[in-house]
């Protein structure tokens, strides 16, 4: 480490310049710089050397200035020594440049004081470059008789220029330290370390000190309201390290300063609040209402406090176990979809940095469940006492209803309609009856509740009862007519055995069994009477039979081989009218011309077509000479 190249000077070295002033012998006494300017080398023995001047004066030559040329090596050097051969040298300053010097006005300002021992004078703090080329200025402090050098100086650098060493710092939260360290890569530096918070203005911790490591606390106070919108701030550290005053270089660190929530997040205080939203069925009623009513919360911004400059955000609330829905700032209230348990409602506020308060609540839950109902319904007297031919109707019921904490209703009625009739009568209300709470429950009850006007007919009857959300119970009855062995119509349009005759051109048997010796022939009441169309027959049956038929006759097409000698011809038909499904049977026979009569085969291709397969033994080809006359039933259910 040090100089390299040419580090001893003589008198004829090219790598010295010797600024010098004469003394004129018997002159007075004044220094004049060398006419010619700077020169190269010493002048040997220039203490005593004469030279000769126009006329006859002599003069002797002392060096003044003396500039040496040199170049450091790759690591610099903060420390230079001369060593004269002449312990005759006495009183010099120290100065340097990094370029060379053609005449007196290039001549140093600044000048450091050198330390003697014996013939050597060394200097320190010199701060020299690596790989740089100087020119070394020793100065005589003697002001009339410079100095007389002798033949030689040797010049040697000592120690290193320096380099900056890395930074090391650790992210911190406001109001928390960041302790960092530096240096450089040899002894001696001074450090100038600056701090640069986000945006903010740079703030110096120390000016060229020797101080290596230190701690800095950036204060909440300070920063908080510069940076409301984000959660951390970068901050960059710059440290400039130097030598003898001359910047050796400059490195920087980043850091991560942190917000803390407990720091800088907000605080809710009754921001938010939950409410039963009733709507539809259970409009106007309060509380929670099991399976119909929603929660509804809302959100009061006026009661968030947020801190050193943050805003509102966007606010979410969860309700039970569903996902978080956000809420934009500007919308106060959330609905929740229908509840049917008690129900946690968490509601979270979330600040411009991300930070969130929360409040938590319960709802309650007022249990509902639809009505429900059972009834005994039967024919009576005046007296509600059981009469088969009685014209009164009693209805005895039994059922409850949800009390909703006193708020639900019931309306009861009973309806009903002949049995051959398309629809029902009028309702009839039923004005008594008695309610009893128990529990959630309202427990009602009606003894011997009676509708006039029953006349010698079979009804279909129904009791409903309804709550005020619209939801029903019903129990339904078939109330016979009187028991009659055998009823005429009037005027002998109709008859019924077992009961009343109620439908004109019909034989009515009723629940009766039409037996034939100890065969069941079921009932056989028929009802639409039976009919027919282009596509065939077709008869109704009371117990929900139909039973269709027809024939067709084909005079064109032949049959194909199934199997030789087995050929057979397909037909897609449409029937009278639709069963209620594509589940019937279907038989019958085909005959081609003067042949023999073949069963067919059919099956259901949809409740309106069927597909019939005409079989033969022969290859059959159709015509109206030749025809192939098909007969068909089919059976399955109108109702």
């Amino acid at each position: 480490m040090g100089l390299t190249g040419t580090t001893t000077f003589t008198p004829s070295g090219s790598n010295q310049k010797q600024w010098y002033k004469v003394w004129y012998t018997g002159g007075s006494t004044s220094w004049t710089a060398h006419t010619t300017g700077a020169i190269y080398g010493y002048y040997p023995n220039f203490l005593d050397k004469r030279l000769t001047n126009t006329g006859s004066d002599t003069l002797t030559v002392y060096f003044q200035y003396a500039v040496f040329k040199v170049t450091t090596d790759s690591a610099g050097c903060s420390g230079l020594s001369f060593a004269f051969n002449s312990s005759s040298v006495t009183g010099c300053s120290f100065a340097k440049t990094t370029s060379d010097v053609t005449s007196s006005s290039n001549f140093p300002t600044s000048w450091s004081s050198m330390t003697k021992s014996g013939a050597t004078y060394s200097v320190s703090n010199v701060a020299m470059l690596p790989n740089t080329t100087y020119y070394l200025w020793i100065r005589s402090d003697d002001s009339t008789n410079g100095h007389n050098a002798g033949s030689s100086v040797t010049i040697t650098g000592s120690g290193t220029y320096g380099s900056p060493g890395n930074i090391t710092a650790n992210n911190t939260n406001f109001d928390s330290p960041i302790n960092m360290s530096y240096g450089s890569s040899t002894s001696g530096g001074t450090y100038t370390v600056k701090v640069k918070v986000g945006t903010s203005s740079e703030v110096t911790l120390q000016t060229q000190s020797s101080t290596s490591s230190r701690s800095w606390t950036p204060a909440l106070s300070t920063y908080g309201s510069s940076y409301p919108n984000q959660s951390s701030v970068s901050c960059v550290i710059t440290v400039s390290t130097y030598f003898g005053g001359v910047l050796s270089g400059t490195k920087t660190k980043t850091v991560t300063i942190s917000f803390t929530a407990a720091q800088v997040g907000p605080s809710a205080s009754s921001a938010f609040s939950i409410a039963p939203y009733n709507t539809g069925a259970v409009s106007g009623m309060t509380g929670y209402i099991q399976g119909y009513s929603k929660i509804r919360a809302s959100f009061n911004a006026s009661n968030v406090t947020t801190q050193y400059g943050a805003t509102i955000a966007k606010w979410s609330v969860k309700f039970g176990s569903a996902a978080a829905v956000e809420v934009a700032a500007g919308t106060t209230t959330k609905d929740s979809g229908v509840i049917s348990a008690v129900t946690t409602v968490t509601c979270t506020v979330t600040d411009s940095r991300g930070f969130t308060a929360s409040e938590t609540y319960e709802t309650t839950i007022t249990p509902y469940e639809n009505p429900a109902l059972t009834a005994t319904i039967k024919r009576t007297d005046s007296n509600g006492d059981e009469d088969d031919a009685g014209t009164y109707l009693r209805i005895d019921l039994a059922g409850w209803y949800s009390d909703i904490d006193g708020q639900n209703t019931q309306t009861s009625v009973v309806r009903r309609k002949l049995a051959s009739a398309s629809s029902y009568d009028s309702d009839i209300a039923i004005t008594t009856g008695s309610t009893t709470l128990n529990d959630t429950r309202k427990l009602y009850s009606v003894a011997n509740f009676l509708v006039s006007g029953m006349t010698d007919a079979v009804y279909n009857v129904q009791v409903e009862i309804t709550d005020a959300l619209g939801n029903k119970a019903t129990a339904t009855a078939v109330v016979e007519s009187q028991h009659w062995a055998i009823h005429f119509r009037n005027k002998g349009t109709g008859a019924a055995f077992g009961k009343a005759a109620e439908r004109d051109n019909e034989l009515d048997i009723g629940n009766w069994k039409l037996t034939c010796g100890d065969v069941v022939v079921d009932s056989l009441s028929v009802v639409d009477s039976y009919g027919s169309n282009t596509n065939g027959n077709y008869c109704k049956l009371a117990n929900g039979t139909l039973i269709q038929w027809g024939t067709m006759t084909v005079t064109s097409g032949s049959f194909s081989a199934v199997v030789s000698p087995i050929y057979y011809y397909s037909i897609t038909h449409d029937l009278p009218m639709a069963f209620t499904g594509a589940s019937y049977t279907v038989s019958g026979a085909s005959r081609f011309s003067t042949g023999h009569s073949v069963a067919i085969g059919g099956y259901p291709s949809s409740a309106s077509k069927v597909i019939i397969h005409c079989f033969d033994y022969y290859s059959r080809s159709m015509s109206a000479s030749a025809a192939l006359v098909v007969r068909w039933m089919a059976i399955g259910k109108w109702k």
